[in-house]
């Protein structure tokens, strides 16, 4: 099993969404949020939201393709309270709406790095 990715409560959290075929042009429809996962387990799509990421597009650079910023601000995750989370990340194109692999997450105190 995989470690899960660590969320620091009250630091800026930035994630990368890039394309995994094709290339991403700005036009998607973007949204990605953070639920929580009780036990470590996924939720369901209509489970509540935690936080939910501001999404900014980064034009492709050099080598570097295009791909979409996702960040949560250090008050948003401040306000998690310590536990597991997985990302609902959701990429919309001509109308068609694709389902980013489940990241699965855990906030934890920036000093201590205790989980809970």
């Amino acid at each position: 099993m995989t470690a899960p990715f660590p969320i620091l409560r009250g630091a800026t959290l930035t994630l990368g969404l890039r394309a995994r075929r094709g290339t991403l042009t700005g036009n998607e429809t973007v949204r990605a949020a953070l639920k929580a996962a009780p036990n470590g387990v996924a939720p369901g799509l209509d489970a509540a939201e935690a936080a939910v990421f501001t999404a900014t597009f980064v034009a492709a650079s050099g080598s570097t393709p295009a791909y979409w910023a996702l960040t949560l601000s250090a008050a948003q995750t401040a306000a998690l309270a310590k536990g597991a989370y997985a990302t609902d990340m959701r990429v919309e194109v001509s109308g068609v709406v694709t389902y980013s692999p489940v990241l699965m997450c855990e906030a934890s105190d920036p000093v201590t790095g205790a989980a809970s």
